[in-house]
């Protein structure tokens, strides 16, 4: 260390030559300069590396309540121990100082995993290519505008042999009528413009949360920040999630409680969860691998690794866990953070297992009692986060620090058992939609509930009014708690707190309820011909695939910042703008190369005896 506080004496002294010019080699005096002087300063990276005798690492400085970040160009003499060990003393008088760590800054080869992946993306595009020059030799003109299937295929189709078939699901011309194809029916339509809004504001909320937890120069802002109603659009990002859990649920209850009703209540599980699999698990598996062998490799700078490390923490022990839906469990009943955003898929699909068999009770038993089961397991809910809430003194605002340090993304958010309720809700308006539009109603609550909604034309504007009104006031009431900074952004009393947390899974459930089920009864009509809107449909079914890619699109932008962030309302929208074009051009080849073609080879091919 003693080398090292020399060279570090020797670089003050030739800066304060440089700065008189009585010095004629300013390589050691530069050092100085590119060095971070305020809390969050990352001095100049590129610049560092570049010089001679020179290395970069990052101060990573832990205070009560965040951490803070100083760029450090060091003489090549001085390790990342000589340093701490230096700051330590320093930061020790500091108010509320937690400690240094020192990080070096790495560089990720493309290594085996990344070649392998380059690989999978050439066979990809390969078999695109490939097939798209079998649909142009193939498929005469008059039937391109039809839909592509094995068993109702133009002779000159049929005739070909297996291998030109498999290829045809690959080709450009498949996939680009399935990005334009509407899936919905009657006012289910509704989904489109509900889906392409939702994942753009969840978009909307990685950049909030990824931007207030970096390298952040006007640090002293946040609080106010956090505190603008503006911000409240940020960390409401959350209930889009919901959203995506309540149309889930309405889909699959209309669609499951359909086929039991059509085929004398026989529901193969095996055929259910293939189907499922198949839908989520290519485009899901593509994104998984190409952000842990691929991403890492694809940039540098400051805080590249801290981007890699949000990308694939806990991986290479956990990856298994993702594969199998158990990353939110495993390890110790807590999981794993493994690729972020798949905490969501893993418990829609946990959800849906269940949603498979609360709609095998609504067709086989009595209905009253299917609806009281499904009041029952939502107020179970309701206790459940209660509890654990009240237990853990976990507050509304997500960025408190006892919400960090006691663990609350891993004991209620990445749990099944906390999030069901939207689905849930969302199932059995499946089941009441499904009986509307069959004109087949034999139950006697859906018949109640959509007598009340069409009863009169300003009620069901009203009760739709009344839903939306819920969720803003959900997002905008937590901004008190967001201006609490003294008070560890509690806000609230610690019951309060905990009954906030409770009761919100179940109250966006029924408030989208109330959103939702006027327009789909047909009321309403100006919120559908928004919602309706043609050009929404190639979004919507780009909006999967957009919510994978997102994740690595927003870390790609955090770690390419190379001098920090000023945290701001232009520089918010400017962000969010990148990201949703980058976020959406990304999911286009997504969809395109994987996620399509797989999803035609199961329907012509793997579900075809269906």
């Amino acid at each position: 260390i003693e080398d090292c506080s020399s060279a570090l004496k020797a670089d003050a002294v030739d800066f304060v030559d440089l700065v008189t010019g009585d010095i004629k080699d300013d390589t050691a005096a530069r050092r100085v300069l590119y060095t971070g002087k305020y809390i969050n300063d990352l001095g100049h990276y590129g610049s560092c590396t570049t010089q001679k005798g020179s290395k970069y690492m990052i101060a990573k400085l832990f205070h009560k309540s965040k951490s803070f970040y100083v760029g450090v160009c060091a003489p090549e003499q001085c390790s990342e121990q000589d340093i701490q060990t230096l700051l330590s003393e320093k930061s020790q008088k500091l108010q509320n100082s937690q400690g240094v760590e020192i990080v070096s800054t790495e560089s990720y080869n493309l290594g085996f995993g990344g070649v392998f992946m380059l690989i999978v993306v050439i066979v990809l595009v390969l078999l695109s290519l490939a097939g798209t020059l079998v649909y142009a030799l193939n498929v005469p003109k008059e039937s391109s505008s039809q839909e592509m299937s094995t068993e109702e295929s133009p002779p000159s189709v049929s005739e070909l042999p297996v291998s030109s078939l498999v290829l045809l699901n690959f080709s450009l011309q498949s996939s680009w009528k399935a990005l334009f194809k509407d899936h919905s029916s009657g006012t289910t339509d509704i989904f489109n413009g509900v889906k392409v809004m939702s994942i753009c504001w969840i978009i909307l909320g990685q950049v909030y949360y990824l931007r207030s937890s970096g390298v952040v120069n006007n640090v002293e802002d946040l609080p106010y920040i956090a505190g603008h109603a503006t911000t409240a659009f940020g960390y409401g990002a959350y209930f889009a999630v919901d959203t995506f859990f309540w149309v889930g649920g309405f889909l699959a209850g209309y669609l499951m409680l359909d086929f039991l009703k059509n085929n004398e209540g026989n529901l193969s599980l095996k055929k259910l969860l293939a189907s499922k699999l198949v839908r989520l698990m290519p485009a899901y598996l593509f994104m998984f691998t190409f952000s842990n062998l691929l991403f890492p490799s694809l940039g540098s700078g400051p805080v590249w690794g801290f981007a890699v490390e949000k990308a694939t923490k806990d991986c290479s022990g956990y990856w298994w866990t993702n594969l199998v839906f158990l990353n939110n469990f495993v390890p110790n009943w807590e999981g794993n953070p493994c690729f972020g955003i798949s905490w969501y898929l893993t418990n829609y699909f946990q959800i849906f297992l269940m949603g498979i068999f609360v709609t095998l009770m609504y067709y086989n038993l009595k209905k009253e009692l299917s609806w009281a089961v499904m009041l029952g397991l939502c107020g179970a809910n309701l206790v459940t986060r209660f509890i654990i809430a009240d237990e853990y003194e976990f507050t509304v605002a997500a960025i408190s620090r006892v919400n960090s340090e006691n663990g609350m993304f891993y004991k209620i958010t990445n749990k099944p058992y906390c999030n069901y309720p939207p689905y849930l809700i969302g199932l059995f308006c499946g089941f009441v939609y499904l009986q509307y539009s069959t004109r087949e109603v034999d139950d006697p609550i859906s018949q109640k509930m959509i007598n009340f909604i069409k009863a009169k034309k300003w009620l069901s504007f009203a009760i739709f009014k009344v839903g939306w009104t819920i969720v803003t006031l959900k997002m905008f009431t937590q901004v008190t708690a967001y201006r609490d900074m003294d008070n560890d952004y509690k806000g609230y009393s610690r019951a309060t707190n905990a009954l906030f947390i409770a009761i919100s899974p179940l109250t966006i459930g029924v408030a989208y309820l109330m959103m939702f089920m006027p327009i789909l009864l047909g009321e309403v009509k100006s919120a559908r011909k928004v919602l309706a809107w043609k050009p929404w449909v190639p979004f919507a079914n780009l909006a999967f695939s957009v919510y994978l890619v997102h994740w690595v699109v927003m870390s790609g932008l955090y770690g390419a910042e190379q001098y920090g962030y000023n945290f701001n309302l232009i520089n918010t929208i400017r962000d969010f703008s990148i990201a949703l074009v980058l976020s959406f051009a990304g999911a286009l080849g997504l969809f395109v190369f994987v996620e399509a073609p797989f999803i035609s080879l199961h329907k012509n091919f793997l579900s075809s005896s269906e």
